[in-house]
Parts: structure tokens; C-alpha cells; sequence
């Protein structure tokens, strides 16, 4: 397995949490903007890894089993949301659930990915590109959380298979 495979499913994973986003703009219009915004972001990081594809590919050394774990680690958690957007699709969460839902997913996309990269990376130019994907998503994070104030209903239970992510 190469790193091409790792990136790949990063490339995924961001494009499907960009998907999640764009279902909630749909289905909360008075938080659409919110939601495209991030949304967009998503896109952009998607984007941003794919860039710096060549770079990454020959600045990083990781051992073939931190790649195949982390590439499945990845894998696994874009089926996850790729699986929990289509649920909603069929049945919408309230407000509050779809927050906690994109809590989880941004602290898990972060600290499980981007972070467990950058500290097995020996290349400084490499290590940069998935720290600042690590702080794009706890920025992410503040902002959810900031944005949750505004929410009126009352406090949903997180569905299990986000609750797992």
C-alpha cells in the first residue's frame, strides 16, 4: 500500500463531511449559511490535500503499518458519514442533533487523522499541511459550538452510529 491510498481516502472523507453539510444547509434554512460555509471549507481542505499530493507523497515516510492503519481508520470513518448522510436524507435530525452530530465528526476527523499524520511525519513541509488541517478543524469545532447557541430546540439524543464516529 502507498501513501496515494492514505490521501485518497482523506480526499473522501473530507468530500463526504463537506456532503454531511450541504444536507444541513438543506434541511435548517435559517442556518444555511452557516452550513454552506462550512461545507465550503471541507471542499477546500479536500482540495487542499490533493494539492499538495506530490509533496506529500515525497516528504513522507510512514511505516507500512501506520499507513494501512490509518488509511482503514480513514476509510472507515467516511463510510461512517457517508452512511449517516443518507440516513438523514430519509430521516432528518433536529437541529441540535445535526450540531452534535458535525461536533463529533469534526473532533474525530481531527484528532484521530490529521493530528496521528502530522506526529508520525519526519518532514517539517509535510507536517505543516496536516497541522493546519488539525487546526481548521478545531476551528471548526468553536464555531459549531458558538453556533449551537443559536439553536432553539431542545437538546436531542446523538444517534448511535454518529455517537461511534
Amino acid at each position: 500500500m502507498n501513501f496515494n491510498a492514505l490521501i485518497d481516502q482523506l480526499i473522501t472523507l473530507e468530500a463526504n463531511v463537506a456532503e454531511l453539510y450541504r444536507l444541513f444547509a438543506h434541511l435548517f434554512e435559517t442556518d444555511r449559511s452557516f452550513w454552506l460555509q462550512m461545507a465550503h471549507e471541507e471542499t477546500l481542505h479536500a482540495q487542499m490535500i490533493n494539492q499538495n499530493r506530490p509533496l506529500i507523497t515525497k516528504l513522507v515516510t510512514l511505516s507500512k503499518d501506520s499507513l494501512v492503519d490509518l488509511t482503514e481508520i480513514t476509510r472507515l470513518m467516511a463510510e461512517r458519514i457517508r452512511k449517516l448522510t443518507r440516513e438523514y436524507r430519509n430521516k432528518p435530525p433536529g437541529k441540535t442533533e445535526a450540531y452534535l452530530c458535525a461536533l463529533q465528526v469534526e473532533q474525530s476527523a481531527g484528532e484521530i487523522h490529521f493530528q496521528k499524520i502530522a506526529a508520525r511525519l519526519n518532514n517539517p513541509r509535510a507536517k505543516l499541511i496536516f497541522l493546519q488541517l488539525n487546526g481548521n478543524d478545531q476551528e471548526h469545532v468553536d464555531r459549531i459550538r458558538a453556533q449551537m447557541c443559536y439553536a432553539s430546540e431542545p437538546a436531542a439524543p446523538v444517534p448511535a452510529i454518529c455517537g461511534s464516529l
